[in-house]
């Protein structure tokens, strides 16, 4: 096998696994943001430090899935593409 056909095999699995996983990270992204959605209803209105603490930290890793989801859809388009250039 060539390099080039062994690169090209390897930009090929990566784009795989990461749309894969990129797709999967958007789902639970999806369901986690429900899940903060119910949490912020239940405690809307009282104002505790921890009740604030603990909205920030799930807004927090929301925001790190949906930027992590998109960074492997980003990862696995410039496979494909790199993969088409050489």
């Amino acid at each position: 096998m060539s390099q080039v056909t062994d690169l090209k095999a390897q930009l090929a699995q990566i784009a795989s696994e990461s749309k894969t996983a990129g797709g999967s990270l958007s789902q639970f992204q999806n369901r986690f943001s429900g899940h903060i959605a119910k949490v912020e209803s239940l405690i809307s209105g009282t104002s505790t430090k921890a009740d604030v603490e603990i909205a920030g930290v799930l807004e927090e890793a929301r925001r790190a899935a949906e930027q992590a989801s998109a960074a492997l859809l980003a990862a696995a388009d410039r496979c494909e593409k790199f993969a088409q250039q050489v």
